[in-house]
Protein backbone atom coordinates (compact mmCIF):
# COMPACT_ATOMS: atom_id res chain seq x y z
CA UNK A 1 0.00 0.00 0.00
CA UNK A 2 2.95 2.46 0.57
CA UNK A 3 4.71 1.57 -2.47
CA UNK A 4 1.36 2.45 -4.25
CA UNK A 5 0.81 5.36 -2.83
CA UNK A 6 4.62 6.78 -3.43
CA UNK A 7 3.91 5.65 -6.92
CA UNK A 8 0.89 7.67 -7.41
CA UNK A 9 2.47 10.76 -5.68
CA UNK A 10 5.28 10.75 -7.69
CA UNK A 11 2.99 9.92 -10.98
CA UNK A 12 0.74 13.09 -9.44
CA UNK A 13 4.08 15.90 -9.50
CA UNK A 14 5.12 15.03 -12.56
CA UNK A 15 1.67 15.12 -14.12
CA UNK A 16 1.47 18.29 -12.72
CA UNK A 17 4.27 20.05 -14.38
CA UNK A 18 2.60 19.75 -17.86
CA UNK A 19 -1.59 19.41 -16.78
CA UNK A 20 -2.75 22.15 -14.09
CA UNK A 21 -5.14 21.40 -11.65
CA UNK A 22 -7.96 23.30 -13.22
CA UNK A 23 -7.60 21.00 -16.37
CA UNK A 24 -7.62 18.07 -14.25
CA UNK A 25 -11.06 19.29 -12.72
CA UNK A 26 -12.36 20.23 -16.33
CA UNK A 27 -11.55 16.80 -17.63
CA UNK A 28 -13.15 15.03 -15.10
CA UNK A 29 -16.35 16.86 -15.57
CA UNK A 30 -16.55 15.91 -19.30
CA UNK A 31 -15.98 12.40 -18.59
CA UNK A 32 -18.46 11.90 -15.69
CA UNK A 33 -20.80 14.40 -17.35
CA UNK A 34 -21.13 16.32 -14.47
CA UNK A 35 -22.86 19.60 -13.83
CA UNK A 36 -19.66 21.35 -12.42
CA UNK A 37 -15.97 21.13 -12.04
CA UNK A 38 -15.56 18.92 -9.23
CA UNK A 39 -13.41 21.70 -6.93
CA UNK A 40 -14.63 20.09 -3.67
CA UNK A 41 -14.80 16.22 -3.36
CA UNK A 42 -15.93 14.18 -0.54
CA UNK A 43 -15.38 10.27 -0.34
CA UNK A 44 -16.94 8.42 1.96
CA UNK A 45 -15.27 4.12 2.64
CA UNK A 46 -16.73 2.07 5.33
CA UNK A 47 -14.34 -0.59 6.88
CA UNK A 48 -14.16 -3.54 9.07
CA UNK A 49 -12.21 -6.23 10.69
CA UNK A 50 -14.18 -9.49 10.14
CA UNK A 51 -17.76 -7.78 10.83
CA UNK A 52 -16.11 -6.38 13.66
CA UNK A 53 -14.94 -2.80 14.59
CA UNK A 54 -16.89 -0.93 11.47
CA UNK A 55 -15.77 2.46 11.00
CA UNK A 56 -16.07 5.13 8.02
CA UNK A 57 -14.00 7.63 7.11
CA UNK A 58 -14.99 10.79 4.82
CA UNK A 59 -11.90 12.66 2.92
CA UNK A 60 -12.16 16.06 1.45
CA UNK A 61 -10.25 16.94 -2.06
CA UNK A 62 -10.68 20.79 -2.57
CA UNK A 63 -8.88 22.07 -6.41
CA UNK A 64 -7.15 18.44 -6.81
CA UNK A 65 -5.90 18.53 -3.50
CA UNK A 66 -6.09 17.08 -0.30
CA UNK A 67 -8.26 19.14 2.23
CA UNK A 68 -7.12 17.21 5.32
CA UNK A 69 -8.61 20.06 7.86
CA UNK A 70 -11.97 19.00 6.92
CA UNK A 71 -11.38 14.79 7.09
CA UNK A 72 -13.74 13.47 9.40
CA UNK A 73 -13.10 9.80 10.75
CA UNK A 74 -16.52 7.90 11.95
CA UNK A 75 -17.11 5.14 14.78
CA UNK A 76 -20.30 4.01 13.75
CA UNK A 77 -22.97 3.85 16.63
CA UNK A 78 -26.17 1.96 15.16
CA UNK A 79 -24.65 -0.78 13.53
CA UNK A 80 -23.98 -4.68 14.58
CA UNK A 81 -22.18 -6.69 11.96
CA UNK A 82 -20.78 -5.89 8.65
CA UNK A 83 -23.82 -4.39 6.93
CA UNK A 84 -22.25 -1.52 4.30
CA UNK A 85 -25.23 -0.20 3.48
CA UNK A 86 -26.67 0.36 6.96
CA UNK A 87 -23.23 1.85 7.98
CA UNK A 88 -23.27 3.96 4.54
CA UNK A 89 -26.73 5.34 5.85
CA UNK A 90 -25.37 6.11 8.76
CA UNK A 91 -22.34 8.44 8.46
CA UNK A 92 -24.08 9.91 5.67
CA UNK A 93 -26.79 11.23 7.59
CA UNK A 94 -24.33 12.63 10.03
CA UNK A 95 -22.69 13.92 7.82
CA UNK A 96 -25.07 15.75 5.42
CA UNK A 97 -27.73 16.85 8.28
CA UNK A 98 -24.68 19.54 9.33
CA UNK A 99 -25.10 20.60 5.76
CA UNK A 100 -29.13 20.96 5.85
CA UNK A 101 -28.60 22.54 8.80
CA UNK A 102 -26.43 24.84 7.33
CA UNK A 103 -23.31 24.26 9.21
CA UNK A 104 -21.58 22.74 6.27
CA UNK A 105 -21.86 23.41 2.58
CA UNK A 106 -22.46 20.36 -0.09
CA UNK A 107 -19.74 19.53 -1.95
CA UNK A 108 -19.79 19.76 -5.82
CA UNK A 109 -18.82 15.98 -6.36
CA UNK A 110 -19.67 12.86 -3.42
CA UNK A 111 -18.00 9.80 -3.85
CA UNK A 112 -19.38 6.94 -2.59
CA UNK A 113 -17.10 3.52 -2.72
CA UNK A 114 -19.60 0.90 -4.35
CA UNK A 115 -21.49 0.02 -7.13
CA UNK A 116 -25.38 0.50 -7.80
CA UNK A 117 -26.34 -0.67 -4.57
CA UNK A 118 -24.22 1.51 -2.04
CA UNK A 119 -24.85 4.65 -4.55
CA UNK A 120 -28.81 3.85 -3.96
CA UNK A 121 -28.72 3.68 -0.16
CA UNK A 122 -26.69 7.07 -0.58
CA UNK A 123 -29.21 8.76 -2.75
CA UNK A 124 -32.38 7.74 -0.30
CA UNK A 125 -30.28 9.14 2.62
CA UNK A 126 -29.88 12.70 0.47
CA UNK A 127 -33.95 12.08 -0.34
CA UNK A 128 -34.54 11.35 3.61
CA UNK A 129 -32.62 14.90 4.40
CA UNK A 130 -34.20 16.69 1.60
CA UNK A 131 -31.75 17.05 -0.50
CA UNK A 132 -32.55 17.31 -3.60
CA UNK A 133 -30.09 14.44 -5.70
CA UNK A 134 -30.90 15.74 -9.25
CA UNK A 135 -29.13 19.03 -8.45
CA UNK A 136 -26.54 16.95 -6.84
CA UNK A 137 -23.57 15.27 -8.42
CA UNK A 138 -22.48 11.91 -6.68
CA UNK A 139 -21.52 9.04 -7.96
CA UNK A 140 -20.06 5.31 -7.30
CA UNK A 141 -17.05 4.23 -7.70
CA UNK A 142 -16.82 0.40 -8.23
CA UNK A 143 -14.46 -2.51 -9.32
CA UNK A 144 -15.48 -5.44 -11.24
CA UNK A 145 -14.13 -7.95 -13.85
CA UNK A 146 -14.27 -8.23 -17.34
CA UNK A 147 -13.42 -11.66 -20.03
CA UNK A 148 -10.90 -10.90 -22.20
CA UNK A 149 -10.26 -13.56 -25.13
CA UNK A 150 -7.06 -14.12 -26.64
CA UNK A 151 -7.18 -16.17 -30.02
CA UNK A 152 -8.10 -19.94 -28.67
CA UNK A 153 -6.90 -19.55 -25.23
CA UNK A 154 -9.32 -19.88 -22.18
CA UNK A 155 -11.01 -16.89 -21.17
CA UNK A 156 -8.86 -14.89 -18.49
CA UNK A 157 -10.99 -12.27 -16.53
CA UNK A 158 -9.49 -8.68 -16.21
CA UNK A 159 -9.78 -6.39 -13.07
CA UNK A 160 -11.37 -2.95 -14.59
CA UNK A 161 -12.80 0.17 -12.49
CA UNK A 162 -16.33 1.92 -13.58
CA UNK A 163 -18.55 4.52 -12.42
CA UNK A 164 -21.92 4.59 -11.87
CA UNK A 165 -24.45 7.49 -12.01
CA UNK A 166 -28.27 7.92 -10.36
CA UNK A 167 -31.04 7.04 -13.37
CA UNK A 168 -28.05 5.80 -15.52
CA UNK A 169 -27.88 2.26 -16.59
CA UNK A 170 -24.63 2.10 -18.17
CA UNK A 171 -21.86 2.22 -16.21
CA UNK A 172 -18.79 4.40 -17.45
CA UNK A 173 -15.59 2.77 -18.05
CA UNK A 174 -12.48 4.72 -17.37
CA UNK A 175 -9.02 4.04 -19.35
CA UNK A 176 -6.81 2.56 -17.11
CA UNK A 177 -4.07 5.31 -17.11
CA UNK A 178 -6.40 7.81 -17.95
CA UNK A 179 -5.99 11.22 -15.52
CA UNK A 180 -9.51 11.12 -14.51
CA UNK A 181 -9.68 7.43 -12.88
CA UNK A 182 -6.31 8.51 -11.21
CA UNK A 183 -7.93 11.50 -9.87
CA UNK A 184 -10.80 9.42 -8.39
CA UNK A 185 -8.31 6.38 -7.48
CA UNK A 186 -5.96 8.34 -5.89
CA UNK A 187 -9.53 10.37 -3.80
CA UNK A 188 -10.89 6.36 -2.86
CA UNK A 189 -7.25 5.04 -1.81
CA UNK A 190 -6.85 7.79 0.34
CA UNK A 191 -10.33 7.47 2.09
CA UNK A 192 -9.53 4.06 2.51
CA UNK A 193 -6.36 4.46 3.92
CA UNK A 194 -7.39 7.17 6.95
CA UNK A 195 -10.58 4.38 7.83
CA UNK A 196 -7.98 1.86 8.36
CA UNK A 197 -5.82 4.12 9.87
CA UNK A 198 -8.75 4.92 12.63
CA UNK A 199 -9.35 1.12 12.61
CA UNK A 200 -5.93 -0.01 13.77
CA UNK A 201 -5.79 3.32 16.27
CA UNK A 202 -9.29 1.90 17.86
CA UNK A 203 -7.72 -1.77 17.83
CA UNK A 204 -4.82 -0.86 19.59
CA UNK A 205 -7.04 1.28 22.56
CA UNK A 206 -9.10 -1.74 22.92
CA UNK A 207 -5.99 -3.92 23.12
CA UNK A 208 -4.24 -2.43 25.49
CA UNK A 209 -7.52 -2.11 27.78
CA UNK A 210 -8.06 -5.56 27.67
CA UNK A 211 -4.24 -5.90 28.43
CA UNK A 212 -4.15 -3.56 31.87
CA UNK A 213 -7.72 -5.03 33.01
CA UNK A 214 -5.92 -8.31 33.12
CA UNK A 215 -3.80 -7.29 36.25
CA UNK A 216 -5.27 -8.58 39.40
CA UNK A 217 -6.40 -5.37 41.46
CA UNK A 218 -6.09 -2.76 38.82
CA UNK A 219 -9.40 -1.34 37.67
CA UNK A 220 -10.67 1.26 35.65
CA UNK A 221 -9.20 4.58 38.02
CA UNK A 222 -5.69 3.09 38.16
CA UNK A 223 -5.26 1.95 35.03
CA UNK A 224 -6.35 5.79 33.57
CA UNK A 225 -3.97 7.27 36.60
CA UNK A 226 -0.79 4.62 34.89
CA UNK A 227 -1.19 5.38 31.38
CA UNK A 228 -1.31 9.31 32.44
CA UNK A 229 1.82 8.90 34.33
CA UNK A 230 3.87 6.82 32.24
CA UNK A 231 1.90 7.89 28.46
CA UNK A 232 2.35 4.41 27.21
CA UNK A 233 1.98 0.73 27.85
CA UNK A 234 5.61 0.25 26.75
CA UNK A 235 6.90 2.51 29.70
CA UNK A 236 4.68 0.74 32.67
CA UNK A 237 5.84 -2.46 31.11
CA UNK A 238 9.45 -1.12 31.48
CA UNK A 239 8.67 0.51 35.18
CA UNK A 240 10.27 -0.35 38.46
CA UNK A 241 8.43 -1.13 41.97
CA UNK A 242 9.54 1.71 42.82
CA UNK A 243 8.81 4.10 40.15
CA UNK A 244 5.02 2.28 39.57
CA UNK A 245 4.11 3.34 43.42
CA UNK A 246 4.80 6.99 42.52
CA UNK A 247 1.59 6.75 40.81
CA UNK A 248 -1.59 7.96 42.69
CA UNK A 249 -3.56 5.21 43.85
CA UNK A 250 -0.69 2.22 43.25
CA UNK A 251 0.05 1.07 46.57
CA UNK A 252 3.28 -1.14 46.65
CA UNK A 253 1.25 -4.62 46.58
CA UNK A 254 -0.22 -3.59 43.72
CA UNK A 255 3.27 -2.71 42.06
CA UNK A 256 4.78 -5.55 42.89
CA UNK A 257 1.51 -7.28 41.25
CA UNK A 258 2.16 -5.35 37.95
CA UNK A 259 6.01 -6.38 37.96
CA UNK A 260 5.36 -9.72 37.97
CA UNK A 261 2.84 -9.64 35.71
CA UNK A 262 4.51 -8.49 33.43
Amino acid sequence: EMALQNARANLQEQRQRVVKDSEILQQVQRALHLRNPPDRVECFDISHLGGESTVASMVCWQGNKPAKDSYRKYKLRTIEGPDDFASMEEVLTRRYARAVSGHQPLPDLIVIDGGKGQLNAAIAVLEKLGIDWRKQDIIGLAKGRSERRRGEARPNEEDFEYVVKPNQKNEIRLHRHSTVLYFLQNIRDEAHRFAIEYQRKLKRKDNLKSLLDEIPGVGTRRKRALLKHFGSLKRVREASVEELQAVTGITPTIADEIVRFF
